[in-house]
């Protein structure tokens, strides 16, 4: 969904979906997106809440919505703040401050509609392209190891000195400590 968003905001930067955009934006009409847009920002730090990452392969939207709305209204607000950098939350985020388990369902609501109108018919296209992904990935594990599983990821990821090296504006060295890389396909 969060993904999606960027693609409506600025659909000269994906051209590759302008025939989704021009389909999803009759299907979004009418639906007031006003707290999906202030829980994901166009820039800067997103919200971990609203996209968690995937505890499993193969995980179904019913489920990973549930942990969205599973989120203490701690981590919300936290994520909130570091979102706008102190700043005020956009007004149609008060809701989810003032009111965490009204929020919380109003988000999951807007989100299942949201899913249901742009993203759900076009699910299976989508699902067999991760899917696609994640056997290249493993194939290329499998016969060349982490360099050339990692060689033709985004330009802002690479494989050097034994690390899987992430370019973003922020910095954090995370120790695995045995605990496995989930890879992500977006």
């Amino acid at each position: 969904i969060a993904a999606s968003l960027d693609v409506l905001r600025d659909p000269a930067r994906h051209a590759m979906h302008a025939p989704w955009v021009a389909t999803a934006r009759d299907r979004l009409a009418g639906l007031d997106l006003a707290l999906l847009e202030a829980v994901v920002p166009p820039q800067g730090y997103r919200p971990d809440f609203i996209h968690p990452p995937p505890e499993r392969p193969r995980a179904g939207f019913a489920s990973e919505l549930a942990r969205v709305r599973a989120t203490p209204p701690e981590q919300v607000a936290r994520d909130l703040e570091w979102a706008y950098e102190g700043a005020e939350a956009p007004a149609a985020a008060r809701v989810l401050l003032d009111d965490p388990s009204r929020g919380m369902a109003q988000l999951t609501e807007l989100m299942t509609a949201y899913w249901k109108r742009v993203i759900e018919p076009h699910w299976p296209a989508i699902r067999a392209t991760l899917e696609a992904d994640i056997a290249y990935r493993a194939s290329r594990l499998a016969a060349g190891g982490p360099l050339a599983a990692f060689a033709d990821l985004h330009e802002e990821v690479s494989w050097r000195g034994g690390a899987l090296v992430v370019d973003r504006e922020y910095e954090s060295t995370v120790e695995l400590a045995g605990r496995g890389l989930l890879l992500v396909p977006a």
